[in-house]
C-alpha cells in the first residue's frame, strides 16, 4: 500500500511540475504578446500622425493652387506676359492640307515605380 501512495505522490508532483511550466510558458507568451500588441499601438498612432500630416499639406496645396489657378490673375498674366490677339483669318485652314502629322505621345508601357529610400 506504501508504494501506491507513493507511486499517487509522484504523479500528483509531476502534474504540479507540468502545471507550473504551462503557468509560466502561458506568463512568458502573454508578455510577448502584450509587447506585440504595444509595439503595433505605436506604430498605428505614427501612421495616423502621419496621415493627419499628409492632410494638412494636401489642404495648403489645394489652397495654394486654388488661389495660383484665380481666372483674374491668370488673365492679367497672360495678357503682361502672352502676346496673345484675337485670331486672324489666315490663322484657319479649309481642308487641314497645311496641319503637322500627329505624333504619338511617348507613353510608358507600365507605371515607374517610385523609389522610397530602402524603407519597409
Amino acid at each position: 500500500m506504501k508504494q501506491v501512495i507513493k507511486k499517487n505522490k509522484t504523479g500528483f508532483r509531476f502534474s504540479i511540475l507540468a502545471v507550473v511550466c504551462a503557468s509560466v510558458l502561458a506568463a512568458i507568451w502573454l508578455f510577448n504578446v502584450s509587447q506585440s500588441v504595444q509595439n503595433a499601438e505605436k506604430r498605428l498612432a505614427d501612421l495616423q500622425r502621419n496621415v493627419l500630416r499628409e492632410k494638412k499639406t494636401l489642404r495648403v496645396l489645394r489652397a495654394e493652387w486654388d488661389y495660383l489657378n484665380r481666372p483674374a490673375r491668370l488673365e492679367e498674366l497672360s495678357r503682361t506676359y502672352l502676346d496673345l490677339g484675337a485670331p486672324r483669318a489666315t490663322q484657319f485652314s479649309d481642308d487641314g492640307a497645311d496641319l503637322p502629322e500627329s505624333a504619338s505621345p511617348d507613353v510608358p508601357l507600365r507605371k515607374p515605380v517610385a523609389y522610397d529610400g530602402g524603407a519597409r
